[in-house]
């Protein structure tokens, strides 16, 4: 993978996706990747916990004489990207942990060696959340699960081996469910022996979502312009997973967890600059693999991996896009997430993905673009009409002088070529009526100055007529 990667789409999106390593550091922060859709990055975020240990008494489950219990004071340190609070959801804290479940079990992960714990003295000191739990000194590994918010989640019996550990969802109800002013889930193993002496190390955690920097911009051809409407991600996961031991495993949830069509909708109505506007997301986690796209037009749910289409997180931007010659379309972008730009959709937790998207056009080869023309209609299906139809006539019949002068500024009557080609596409078109007469722009000359060429659109008749008929209009302008 490339550190930078820059990609020009012809397709009125540009994407850039620059992707760093992931770090692992004390304190541990979200790692960064870099992403540009015309820009990409990400970001990981990792806590880290510092423990020390004195003995307290109680008996072990898998020992009839552990040697009694240990005291571990963990410490978490973390170091956070700063906040981002640009939008109606307020941001979470992202450093905070208002509570710990403590679940120790023996190496296998097969079985307990105490009852879960629920901790929820946190006290902070000094840029450090810490808490003191109890522990058995036994080999084995214990299983931190912190802001939780909820002191049943755990039981001896739910949780008593790590595949049990790792079917603890919390239900996703809307985005806010994970922007809690009470901190984000996160989750942490330490595996070993607790030792009253050497205490158990430094803890790692993870939070178990991903977040979501979205720039989008302009980069326009001059005179265009484009008008955002709307900013929705959508196809989200209704759950997120507490702990997972292989987070990158794919694909990830199961579908049955339920999927949000429609995730923070945000309604705009101005008109996009080159300079970014910023929006950001709090996400479930949602591994669905990689697809076959080979350029950055083509990420689409088509190419996503066999069978996840229906399932990969994307960004929907809706706006009016108008050309500088005034054609309006109705245009919805769409950029699938991921670590780059063509085969990846993943979403991992504890990653901060940045997005930077520029509008560059409305292309119909980027297979990304969805384009609704709303005053005036295309008469082939690509993009390489020589002009534009209205989209309905012009008033009612009119003689051929008043035909002349009927289309507003901008439009014009067509040539008696460009009302052929009108005629052979009419099926494209759509609205051109088969029962009616069109007036083209030819008039007669000399003897026949009197008469003006027109097309019948019921059998494609192609003659002159005086120019006090009536007949309709419609008018036409070039892209």
């Amino acid at each position: 993978m490339r550190t930078d990667v820059q990609n020009k789409s012809a397709a009125g999106l540009f994407v850039q996706r620059a992707c760093g390593p992931r770090f692992r550091l004390f304190p541990r922060t979200w790692s960064p990747v870099s992403v540009r859709l015309a820009a990409a990055a990400l970001l990981t975020v990792v806590l880290l916990w510092g423990c020390s240990k004195e003995p307290f008494a109680e008996p072990g489950r898998d020992n009839p004489d552990p040697g009694g219990t240990v005291t571990a004071q963990i410490s978490l340190a973390p170091d956070f990207m700063p906040q981002i609070d640009v939008k109606g959801v307020s941001g979470a804290n992202e450093d905070i942990v208002k509570d710990v479940w403590v679940i120790q079990l023996n190496s296998a992960g097969t079985a307990q060696l105490q009852d879960p714990q629920y901790v929820t003295a946190v006290t902070a000191t000094g840029g450090a959340c810490k808490i003191t739990v109890s522990l058995i000194p036994l080999a084995g590994k214990v299983y931190f699960l912190a802001n939780t918010h909820n002191k049943s989640l755990c039981t001896s019996s739910n949780v008593n081996t790590v595949a049990k550990v790792e079917a603890l969802k919390l239900a996703v109800a809307n985005e806010g469910s994970l922007a809690s002013a009470n901190g984000i889930p996160m989750s942490g193993v330490w595996s070993g022996t607790p030792d009253k002496t050497t205490g158990i190390g430094n803890i790692s955690l993870t939070r178990a979502v991903a977040k979501l920097t979205f720039n989008l911009k302009a980069g326009l051809p001059s005179g265009d312009s484009f008008t955002l409407k709307g900013v929705k991600v959508k196809k989200v996961p209704k759950a997120v997973s507490f702990y997972r031991s292989n987070p990158a495993a794919t694909p990830f949830p199961a579908t049955s967890v339920g999927w949000f069509d429609n995730y923070a909708s945000l309604t705009f109505d101005e008109v996009l600059s080159p300079t970014a506007k910023t929006q950001w997301w709090y996400l479930p986690e949602n591994m669905r693999g990689t697809g076959s796209a080979s350029n950055q037009r083509n990420k689409t749910a088509a190419t996503a991996p066999s069978g996840q289409g229906s399932y990969c997180t994307y960004i929907e931007v809706s706006g009016a896009y108008t050309t500088a010659n005034g054609l309006t379309s109705n245009v919805v972008y769409t950029i699938f997430l991921g670590a780059n730009n063509t085969k990846d959709y993943n979403l991992k937790r504890n990653i901060h993905y940045t997005v930077t998207t520029t509008i560059t056009g409305q292309a119909k080869s980027d297979t990304r673009i969805t384009r609704t023309p709303v005053n005036y209609l295309d008469y082939t299906d690509d993009g390489t009409s020589m002009f534009a139809v209205a989209t309905s006539d012009a008033n009612n019949r009119m003689n051929w002088d008043t035909a002349m002068t009927s289309c507003p500024s901008g439009w014009r009557l067509p040539s008696l070529d460009e009302l052929i080609l009108m005629y052979v596409y009419k099926g494209g078109l759509g609205s051109l009526s088969e029962n009616f007469t069109y007036w083209s722009s030819k008039g007669g000359t000399g003897s026949l100055v009197s008469l003006a060429w027109y097309l019948y659109f019921t059998t494609g008749t192609i003659n002159t007529g005086s120019k006090t008929s009536l007949f309709y209009v419609r008018c036409i302008r070039d892209f």
